[in-house]
């Protein structure tokens, strides 16, 4: 069931619910069943873009046709561009790097800054370069991960060095777990904005 988890995104690719597809990836209709009470947010796009828990799961992209009580109704067009590299969250939380070699020992307190499904950036007062790996655990998912990444740039931020680093080597659950994460991050966001605005 977990395999066929999906996020929904509004047009402005902003999480608006999540559910499972209960028909082939590749049926010119499409249905989903939406859970938490989202259908009514749903029905308000016309637009709908579903993004999967797993790299393996295609991106689709379907037109609102009708909702029933937990079900939506789409009719498929053409995807957008895989979303699911730029889904980012601004998200702030403290966690710990580590050496994966021998050309530093010990460990180095890191600040968040966002975090994606492919990768983090953040503030740390250890010089890295472009290239250079370290693990990083990620206490926000529902075990802590201890996940290893490769500095892709650095710039300045606050006046502070803030590193960009994408992950490596991911295996099935920790990538599940890093897109709930992200997900789940932006739906709380979502649904925040919009209690708000209600």
């Amino acid at each position: 069931m977990n395999e066929q988890l999906y996020v929904l995104l509004n047009d402005e690719d902003v999480p608006i619910g999540k559910g499972v597809l209960i028909t082939a990836p590749d049926a010119e209709e499409l249905r989903v069943k939406v859970f938490d009470d989202a259908i009514d947010d749903i029905e308000e796009h016309k637009l709908v873009t579903l993004v999967g828990m797993l790299q393996t799961m295609p991106t689709l992209r379907g037109e609102v046709l009708r909702c029933t009580r937990d079900v939506a109704i789409l009719r498929r067009v053409e995807a957008k561009a895989d979303v699911r590299a730029m889904l980012r969250v601004n998200v702030s939380f403290e966690t710990l790097i580590y050496p994966v070699d021998d050309s530093w020992s010990g460990r180095y307190k890191v600040e968040s800054l966002d975090l994606s499904c492919g990768g983090i950036a953040f503030f740390c007062e250890k010089q890295m370069e472009r290239g250079d790996r370290f693990e990083i655990v990620i206490p926000i998912t529902p075990n802590p991960l201890l996940l290893r990444c490769e500095v892709l740039r650095t710039h300045e931020k606050e006046g502070r060095t803030c590193y960009a680093a994408k992950f490596l080597d991911m295996c099935h659950d920790e990538e599940k777990f890093i897109c709930e994460a992200v997900f789940g991050v932006q739906l709380n966001q979502h649904m925040n904005r919009q209690g708000k605005r209600g």
